[in-house]
């Protein structure tokens, strides 16, 4: 492949490459010393290549594996992904992501239009930085497009970083006491220019940092590894790929690999150690996408697989990493999260059935808190035990037939690896399953043109377009928190707590007591599918719980009317931005609502009632 001459040029290289990871090993405190910590990304970077972060505010935190000595070490999961697109993935790609640490994915096909659509369905347990797709004629699709997703739950080693190249995308966080870089990487024609680029990355050299490079390098390598150095040392089992040959691309690969010191962990790492096919498109079958470490990397690898994901011709690279045992204790289950339930009329007779008795002989406080644990507990145990069942009741062209036949393609793609079918029928299959989608996207639009066609009324055309146009739409999360704490106490006049004394003469002796009648009422007027109060209870239980909810609130709000307290949960209400105006990029294009509790609100109405009866 090269001359005596170069030859001994990589060789030097390797053995200063070998020094470097020695000096990091005894070092792991020297990357503290490079860290620059800044708010946001650099404003020039986002200019010219259309570098973005987003933030979002649920938590997921990755799991521990217990080790026999009683230490806990970290198993996290990074994945390298050519997704071929992002606007047409559905529901079980967008849920399927969730399982992984880390992730970077290739050709988005994302431009800055497309942008404002795909952040909508990102996972807000991730900290998100998009690179955006570039469109090369005014016709056609954008190309290109990169996307890192990583979790909140790891620390992100935030860096002032310099200008971002297209087709190339990092992040730097901290596992324990362990540094990690990762570089997603997608080749297009460019290998050149792209090896340059990573070969002026890798040679500065950064004392106690491992780096990950992994992506769409559109190169074919066959069964070689890399550092011959460590070929050596695993000469007995080498390197497999099902992928036998090699073109220029992939001797340049190689070449760059052998400089650095490096190796090919595909197929030659427990989970993929037959070197399995990344790409099974119309073009046939290669191994084009790579997961790239050097020798200290492998050490800490425990897996690496290639996914049987089919929302692409490409398949994601999943990569095991063993992490560090420092980090100890951890916050689980901060963020509440509020269930509506189901209710459905077998959903409602579950909730009756489960909830039984609430009151009790406890003091006001007590029992309007042990008495909302009990509602509460008894919706989530519902909608655990029925979350299967909606699919079938849910608008819109995916449905169950959608999903078998996802699942009966992915069982095809297993037996094809495994050679027990051909990989024509694997590929007829999905074939099949891709048109069918197609098939019922179009049909859903039809169907909707006709209900439209067919309504009678004004009010219905545009409730049905409504329908069609809307998409969940998302609170900036790129607006700090210090914002809105200072635009919501403006609107409050300049304090953070507020407290509204009504004028009366503080007896209610003359007042008639709260009457059974009165709560029913309320009840029967409460709207469902509203937002769910700061108690975590929906209106769908006052309305369906029937006689024991009822008869429960109304000794709760006679105590409350007697004057035995004022309940905690009714002092507070959580303030939540809704979209009015503008380009949301701004707390100005917000207004806000105060979700309350719902028994406070029960309340509340009664009294405005009866001021509006006299």
């Amino acid at each position: 492949m090269m001359n005596k001459r170069r030859r001994e040029e990589i060789q030097e290289r390797r053995q200063e490459r070998s020094k470097e990871i020695e000096e990091r090993r005894n070092t792991p405190e020297e990357t503290r010393k490079d860290e620059e910590s800044i708010k946001e990304v650099d404003e020039e970077n986002i200019r010219r290549n259309g570098i973005r972060e987003v933030e979002g505010q649920e938590k997921r935190y990755i799991g521990e594996e217990e080790r026999n000595d009683g230490e806990s070490e970290e198993t996290w999961k990074v994945a390298f992904w050519n997704v071929a697109g992002l606007s047409n993935k559905d529901k079980d790609f967008w849920e399927g992501i969730k399982e992984w640490d880390v992730i970077v994915m290739m050709e988005t096909w994302t431009d800055e239009k497309g942008w404002e659509k795909v952040k909508e369905k990102l996972s807000r347990e991730f900290r998100w930085r998009v690179q955006i797709a570039t469109r090369r004629n005014k016709k056609g699709r954008a190309c290109g497009g990169m996307l890192l997703g990583i979790r909140k739950s790891i620390e992100e080693i935030k860096e002032r970083r310099e200008t971002e190249e297209e087709g190339k995308i990092e992040g730097k966080i901290r596992i324990g006491e362990e540094v990690w870089r990762i570089i997603g990487i997608y080749v297009n024609n460019n290998i050149d220019e792209k090896l340059k680029g990573l070969k002026e990355r890798t040679e500065k050299g950064e004392k106690g940092v491992r780096t990950i490079i992994g992506g769409d390098f559109n190169a074919r390598t066959g069964e070689e590894e890399g550092w011959e150095e460590e070929i050596e040392r695993r000469k007995e089992r080498g390197r497999k790929s099902k992928d036998k040959k090699i073109n220029k691309e992939g001797r340049k690969l190689l070449e760059f690999i052998e400089e650095r010191g490096c190796m090919i962990l595909n197929g030659g790492t427990k989970g993929d150690e037959e070197g399995e096919y990344t790409y099974t498109g119309g073009r046939g079958e290669t191994v084009i996408d790579y997961i790239i470490g050097d020798e200290e990397v492998r050490e800490k690898v425990e897996r690496l697989e290639v996914g049987e994901r089919i929302d692409s011709d490409h398949h994601p690279l999943i990569l095991w990493v063993k992490g560090s045992s420092k980090r100890r204790q951890r916050r689980r289950g901060t963020e509440k999260m509020r269930r509506r339930g189901v209710w459905n009329d077998e959903g409602k007779t579950q909730f009756r059935e489960k909830l039984g008795a609430i009151g009790g002989k406890r003091d006001l406080q007590e029992e309007i808190e042990e008495g909302t644990r009990k509602i509460r507990r008894v919706i989530e145990e519902n909608e655990d035990k029925n979350e299967r069942v909606t699919i079938k009741n849910k608008r819109g062209w995916w449905d169950e037939e959608c999903t078998e036949s996802k699942r009966e393609v992915r069982k095809e793609l297993r037996k094809w690896r495994k050679g027990k079918e051909e990989a024509e029928r694997y590929r007829e299959r999905r074939k099949e399953y891709r048109e069918m989608c197609d098939r019922k996207k179009k049909e859903e639009k039809e169907r909707m043109i006709r209900e439209i066609g067919e309504a009678k009324t004004e009010g219905k055309v545009w409730e049905l377009i409504g329908r069609v146009r809307k998409r969940r739409r998302r609170v900036n999360e790129e607006i700090k928190p210090e914002e809105w704490k200072e635009y919501f106490i403006d609107l409050m006049g300049g304090v953070e707590n507020r407290v509204v004394k009504g004028e009366g003469n503080g007896s209610r002796q003359e007042e008639e007591e709260i009457g059974l009648e009165e709560i029913r009422n309320v009840i029967k007027k409460l709207k469902t599918g509203k937002a769910i109060g700061n108690d975590g209870i929906p209106n769908e239980a006052w309305k369906y719980g029937e006689e024991e909810m009822v008869k429960w609130i109304w000794e709760v709000c006679k105590r409350v009317w007697r004057g035995e307290g004022w309940p905690e949960q009714w002092k507070e209400g959580e303030i939540i931005p809704l979209i009015k105006k503008g380009e949301e990029r701004e707390v100005k294009d917000y207004r806000g609502i105060t979700i309350m509790s719902s028994m406070y609100k029960i309340y509340t109405a009664i009294l405005a009632e009866r001021i509006r009866e006299e």
